[in-house]
């Protein structure tokens, strides 16, 4: 050991010598598990590119997914919404939903 850690504790030596490993497990410990829940609290469709939300526009789910139908109150809110920002781009793709 430096001269500099010779006056320190043990447990200050350690904290000294791994101060960058302790700083990046505390910040994963952190964004983890609220990366996680952020994750896990998205709808199955909000996932999807803008040519799968189209495609299961056009389908209806297509039997693979619960039918836009039969979506709940609250995922028809959240699908209505990300079908109207995948609108915004259709005169570039030339799909229009609405007819």
């Amino acid at each position: 050991m430096s001269g500099k850690y010779q006056n320190k504790s043990a447990l200050m030596r350690f904290v000294h010598k791994y101060t960058g490993f302790i700083v990046c497990g505390v910040i994963l410990s952190i964004a983890i598990p609220l990366y996680l829940m952020e994750v896990n609290s998205l709808e199955f469709f909000e996932k999807w590119t803008c040519d799968q939300v189209r495609t299961y526009y056009l389908l209806d789910g297509g039997g693979r997914f619960q039918r836009a139908s039969e979506l709940t109150p609250e995922q028809s809110a959240k699908f209505d919404t990300v079908l109207s920002e995948c609108n915004l781009n259709r005169d570039t793709i030339g799909i229009n939903l609405n007819d």
